[in-house]
């Protein structure tokens, strides 16, 4: 087994390298991981690049397996699958060979604890895999959300956690969901998934819940607009330290609508005294066995070339769903 790994390190603000570190030793309780596949957070992971977490949220954006601390420099990253090589003594609910997914940076190689890896069924690609963390996200959403059948339901923007709280929520209540995005181009993944589209623009009805998923104050100041009485707004974008300026004049207060802040790293109130995070993530894998998933995945990126791709991921205007990032040299990353 390696002693030393690389890792994707952002060193400073919108630069990264790919650097060798340690690995700690495996200990009783612990697998090591080759990696396989990682996602890149275009969310988040583009706050981490720019250097615009806030100080005061350092501790709390932490992930637990991440190298260094915020700022700079930093080892980010928790959308990690990879194939179990080796195993702790007190190691028994996994073995080697079993394909986990964990919260684990973009690294070649890791040793983590085994109570942070979820087994990945064998009826699940390993790329797909990719998508725990995001779908996690949508479906800690649709939960906070309270949706049923009557609801008039949106999604505003594109992205892939806005597609995946689009497939939830028609999945679970078998009811119409509209996804609103500036990017014309993705009425045809839309409607794939069975979800009608809109643009802004086009824009002609209020909605009882809309899911914010865009992280512009344009995509939120939409929601409120278009909200009907006693809607309510599932805030799902992560700002940063960007100041947002919104209207709350005009029919806010008169239709008492509401704004409400969903974040996957603690489970829904209403869900909390029953679902476990293990039980959460049972329930991701069950929506994970949907083929029609892989059109979110992006051509797979060749970990060593990462690097010189994240100015562009990173961009705001780019059209870019879940980017894969592959460690297989020599592999077109189709497993």
């Amino acid at each position: 087994m390696e002693n030393k790994t690389d890792f994707l390190v952002y060193t400073t603000a919108r630069h990264a390298e790919i650097q060798s570190h340690p690995l700690p030793p495996l200990g009783e309780n612990d697998i090591f991981i080759n990696t396989l596949f990682s996602g890149i957070s275009r969310g988040t992971e583009r706050l981490v690049f720019n250097g615009a977490v806030p100080k005061s949220q350092w501790e709390t954006m932490a992930c637990k397996n991440q190298l260094g601390h915020f700022s700079f420099p930093i080892g980010y990253g928790y959308q990690h699958v990879g194939e179990i090589v080796a195993s702790g003594s007190n190691v028994t609910n996994l073995k080697k060979g079993d394909l986990v997914f964990s919260l684990t940076p973009h690294q070649r190689h890791a040793v983590i604890s085994a109570d942070m890896a979820h087994k990945i069924p064998e009826s699940i690609p390993a790329k797909r895999a990719v998508l725990c963390a995001n779908m996690e996200t949508a479906l800690n959403a649709f939960w906070d959300s309270e949706a049923t059948h009557t609801h008039k339901v949106a999604v505003i923007g594109g992205g892939v956690v806005g597609f995946l709280t689009a497939y939830c929520t028609s999945h679970f209540l078998n009811t119409p969901v509209t996804l609103i995005d500036v990017d014309k181009n993705k009425k045809v993944l839309a409607e794939m998934f069975g979800v009608s589209f809109k643009t802004p623009k086009e824009i002609d009805e209020k909605y009882d819940i809309l899911f914010h998923t865009s992280a512009t104050q344009e995509g939120l100041q939409s929601a409120i607009n278009h909200a009907a009485f006693e809607g309510k707004i599932i805030e799902m974008s992560w700002f940063g330290d960007q100041n947002l300026c919104l209207n709350l004049g005009g029919t806010f207060h008169s239709q008492r609508l509401q704004i409400h802040s969903s974040q996957v790293g603690h489970i829904s109130p209403k869900k909390r005294s029953h679902y476990s995070y293990r039980d959460r993530m049972a329930e991701v894998l069950k929506l994970l066995q949907d083929t029609r998933l892989d059109h979110l995945l992006e051509a797979p990126i060749p970990f060593k070339n990462l690097p010189e791709h994240l100015n562009t991921l990173f961009n705001h205007k780019t059209g870019t769903l879940c980017q894969i990032v592959t460690y297989q040299e020599n592999s077109s990353g189709e497993n």
